[in-house]
């Protein structure tokens, strides 16, 4: 989840620094750049991703 945090906050910061996840994210989906969301507050972000595994 922390993983999960970080992507939404600093993506641009994961992939400059290396993150192999992050890296393979934005391989896969270049060269668009995924807008950083600071207003989200963690309890929104928790309640995306459990909508996301509901939707699986």
């Amino acid at each position: 989840m922390e993983w999960i945090y970080t992507w939404i906050y600093k993506s641009t910061a994961m992939i400059q620094s290396g993150d192999a996840q992050a890296v393979a994210q934005y391989t896969v989906y270049k060269p668009s750049n995924r807008k950083v969301f600071p207003p989200l507050l963690t309890e929104e972000v928790a309640a995306i991703r459990s909508w996301m595994e509901l939707a699986k």
